[in-house]
């Protein structure tokens, strides 16, 4: 029996083990999240997931215990929506609320979070997002351009300032 991993110093701590078809690497989501938030954070990071429901769950009004349950039953029917082919982004709000009629911690974890909101811009954005910001970067330093000629020719009694291109800036 080898009890030893091959390991290559070069890589820093790197291991050669063979990982066959286990993810190297698992999203979690962590602070700030709800029961309310679960459609968002499965349809977002899928059901592969690490969910670490801190004062999602201390917090609960009726204890603990109440908050880990608000939370199972939250997973278990957004699991089951999707699973039945619901629209689980766009319905998902009504979802936990019908779902919260049949389990009072639900009801009181969403009436308790209610305000809280999970509207973050992605730090992995589409490079057609990335292009439209580029854009309007070129826009601003165009304007920018035209504002220092145009302050350029007032502050020298109307001479004609030297054209500013977008390379100078």
């Amino acid at each position: 029996l080898d009890l030893t991993t091959a390991h290559d110093f070069a890589f820093g701590l790197y291991f050669s083990q063979d990982w066959a078809s286990l993810r190297k690497c698992v999203p979690v989501a962590s602070g700030g999240i709800n029961a309310g938030q679960m459609h968002f954070l499965l349809y977002y990071l899928g059901d592969d997931v690490i969910l670490q429901f801190g004062g999602g769950t201390i917090g609960h009004p009726d204890g603990i215990a109440a908050g880990a349950t608000a939370n199972r039953v939250a997973l278990e029917t957004m699991l089951l929506a999707r699973n039945c082919r619901m629209d689980t982004l766009n319905a998902g709000k009504s979802i936990l609320e019908e779902a919260s009629k049949h389990c009072d911690v639900l009801a009181s974890a969403l009436k308790t979070w209610k305000t809280t909101s999970f509207d973050y811009n992605s730090t992995d954005t589409p490079d057609d997002q990335l292009e439209r910001a580029h854009a309007r970067h070129v826009d601003r330093a165009s304007e920018a351009a035209t504002t220092m000629s145009a302050e350029t020719v007032s502050t020298t009694g109307g001479a004609a300032a030297a054209p500013v291109s977008l390379s100078d800036l």
